[in-house]
């Protein structure tokens, strides 16, 4: 399944374990949450899970929270003690994992926001083999494998 217009050219083109991911060992830093809000306009999540449809954004989520109760509920029960986890991609610092944090964040009108900007080099230990996009996308849950984990 290709991305959708919408993510063409901000997401990632590779699959990663979610705990590899975890155990990088980059340090925790504040960034302003300003600068991270734009996120949740982007339709990283599924109306049908564990389908990698692609068509549902948190903000969409944040507005009718009654239409969508299984994301409303992971962003309800989001740890926000953990950071969110970015990686360079072109010119922009996307989020690889904590979309239901960041949601619960913006819920709560946090100002800060802690996150781990990891280093291209994290690419290689955190990859995972995959023979299409979509490939392994809320696969192996137990395991932290896929495509990308999304709280």
């Amino acid at each position: 399944m290709p991305w959708p217009e919408s993510l063409s050219g901000i997401f990632f083109d590779f699959s990663w374990d979610t705990k590899r991911l975890w155990t990088l060992p980059t340090s925790v830093t504040q960034v302003s949450t300003s600068t991270l809000w734009w996120h949740l306009d982007l339709p990283i999540w599924s109306t049908q899970p564990p389908l990698p449809l692609f068509d549902l954004a948190p903000r969409a989520v944040l507005a009718e929270p009654g239409v969508f109760p299984v994301h409303a509920a992971r962003i309800r029960d989001a740890d926000v003690s953990f950071p969110l986890d970015l990686f360079q991609n072109g010119d922009r610092r996307v989020v690889a994992d904590g979309y239901h944090r960041l949601a619960q964040m913006f819920l709560a009108d946090c100002t800060t926001a802690a996150v781990r900007f990891h280093p291209p080099e994290s690419v290689r230990s955190i990859s995972i083999a995959s023979k299409s996009r979509d490939a392994g996308y809320g696969a192996e849950p137990e395991t932290g494998a896929g495509r990308v984990r999304f709280d």
